[in-house]
């Protein structure tokens, strides 16, 4: 069974929607960390605050559900001769 274009129009775009989010999240959280020096003196490591900022941020990065689930069905049940 082929897709119809308003399946794919559908999914394709919440997927671009939710991979931005992810993206937006995950650049954050590197922006933080790529700044610490973890590989040095242990005076040079980040404070505990920093820490558990950083430790909440990675723990909010959450891959997104997709709420278009009859679509999404269609899509995974197309058999790619």
């Amino acid at each position: 069974m082929a897709l119809t274009a308003t399946q794919k129009r559908i999914v394709a775009l919440e997927m671009e929607q939710n991979v931005a989010d992810l993206k937006t999240g995950v650049d954050a959280l590197n922006t933080m960390i790529s700044t610490w020096d973890l590989r040095g003196i242990d005076g040079d490591l980040p404070a505990d605050v920093d820490v558990k900022q950083a430790l909440t941020a990675y723990d909010a990065i959450s891959k997104p559900v997709m709420g278009i689930s009859n679509d999404l069905a269609e899509v995974r049940a197309v058999v790619i001769p």
